[in-house]
């Protein structure tokens, strides 16, 4: 458990679609996908929440952390 915003959720009609191209969703609350991921794609998440900062409010939330490493690595390639 953690503390996160959610206002936004997918529309049930549109999710069997997304699946069948593809999109994984690999985190659920409430019965609703909250997490979608692209296999195979460098670096494609989508969350239907916003993650917050650690309690201490200290460390980012790990997705943070995982984008902004993601983007670093890109931008040393040559």
């Amino acid at each position: 458990m953690e503390r996160h915003q959610r206002t936004h959720a997918l529309d049930p009609r549109y999710a069997g679609t997304c699946a069948t191209h593809g999109l994984h969703f690999t985190a659920h609350d409430d019965g609703h996908p909250r997490i979608a991921e692209l296999p195979g794609h460098r670096f494609f998440l989508s969350t239907l929440f916003q993650p917050e900062l650690a309690d201490d409010t200290s460390r980012p939330h790990p997705l943070v952390r995982a984008f902004a490493s993601a983007a670093v690595g890109r931008s040393t390639e040559t």
